[in-house]
This record gives structure tokens, C-alpha cells and sequence, in this order.
């Protein structure tokens, strides 16, 4: 007892399961993070590998190792590394391990791959192909380079006068504000966008164009 006392081991906190602070990791980021219900479910496999095991048992081949079950793009682990090192930051701040075994692991390089862009035979064909609602949609999309999530949270009042004013993205049926202030922008665009945009404006009822 006395050799405890004096290394301060009988002070020391006993360590929880890696689930115990992801708990509390998904309770802060399902109230701060605007894309928590599309990311929930990389976070869930996260815990369903680690949750039983003692944080500080987890070093850091356990977490490379992990990362080499992982059959995808080096680019996409990175919301897996996130959640584990976020998670094992909680642990650390809890004071029941010394250091975070996450940090600054690499996961290596992805290929790169030429682009492959549309050609203006391409988007023309599209156009002309195009039916219905995607008609109006591929007009504003070929000739802003707007993001999807931008188009879909567009309104009829948003556009006025060969003018696109972006004000919310709408993804997965939520509506947030612009990740930016530089997001919140106004667009020109010629008449025949606009006049398709018309068009939509009057066979639609919802409340959004899209």
C-alpha cells in the first residue's frame, strides 16, 4: 500500500471501455455536427471493433491494424481515424491513459486518377435527352457547377431576375446554412437556364425546386 501511495498508482482511475467515451463522443457530435446522421454509421463500426476493449490496452498497431480491415480509399478511412482519435482524446483528457495511440498515423496515399470530364457532345446529348424534373436540374448544374446539395436546397424566391442566390443546402432532407460565409453567394445565369427555371417554377408546389 505504502509503495502505491508513494508512485500514486492507488490514486489512479481505472480505465473504461473504449464505448463509455464514445458515448459521450456521439452525444457532443449528434448536437455539433451538421452531417452526424451520415456519418453515424462509419462511428458505430468504429465502436462495435473497439468497444469492449480497455482504452488503455488499445496501442497503436491495434488501430493500424484496423485501418488495414478497411477496403477503401485511403481518403475515406479519414471519418474512422477521426472518431477513434476524438474518442481516445476523451480517454486522455479523463486522465486514464498517457497518451492518444491515434496520433498521426498515416493511412497512406491514394492513386491518383486522371478526371474524366464530361465532353461538350457529352453534356449537349444530356440535355437534349433530358426529361421532366432532371432537365431543369442538369441546366443549372452544367452551367453553375453548383454542388447537388446547393441545388436541391433551392426555392423558387431564391431565384429572381437570371439570379441564383445561395442561402441553405439541403442534404438527405436536412436543411443547413453554407459551411461558409463565402458559400452564401449570388450567381448570374443566361436566359435559357432561367427560362427552364420558369418553367419548373410553374409545375411545381413543393416548397423547394427540387
Amino acid at each position: 500500500m505504502e509503495i502505491k501511495i508513494l508512485t500514486g498508482e492507488i490514486y489512479k482511475k481505472k480505465p473504461k471501455h473504449f464505448s463509455y467515451y464514445a458515448d459521450i463522443y456521439l452525444e457532443d457530435k449528434s448536437k455539433t455536427l451538421r452531417a452526424f446522421e451520415r456519418r453515424e454509421k462509419y462511428y458505430q463500426r468504429v465502436i462495435k471493433y473497439f468497444g469492449n476493449r480497455n482504452v488503455d490496452e488499445i496501442t497503436r498497431l491495434d488501430i493500424k491494424k484496423y485501418y488495414s480491415t478497411l477496403k477503401m480509399k485511403a481518403k475515406s478511412k479519414s471519418t474512422y481515424r477521426t472518431c477513434i482519435k476524438e474518442v481516445l482524446d476523451l480517454a486522455f483528457d479523463d486522465q486514464v491513459i498517457q497518451y492518444n495511440p491515434a496520433i498521426n498515423i498515416s493511412l497512406g496515399k491514394d492513386e491518383k486518377k486522371e478526371i474524366q470530364y464530361f465532353s461538350k457532345e457529352d453534356v449537349n446529348s444530356l440535355l437534349e435527352n433530358a426529361k421532366g424534373i432532371i432537365r431543369p436540374y442538369l441546366f443549372i448544374a452544367f452551367n453553375t457547377g453548383l454542388r447537388p446539395e446547393k441545388i436541391l436546397g433551392l426555392k423558387a424566391s431564391d431565384i429572381q431576375d437570371n439570379i441564383i442566390s445561395i442561402t441553405k443546402v439541403r442534404t438527405n432532407g436536412r436543411i443547413d446554412e453554407p459551411k461558409t460565409k463565402y458559400s452564401y453567394r449570388k450567381i448570374r445565369i443566361p436566359d435559357f437556364v432561367n427560362n427552364e427555371i420558369n418553367i419548373l417554377k410553374d409545375n411545381v408546389d413543393t416548397e423547394f425546386l427540387f
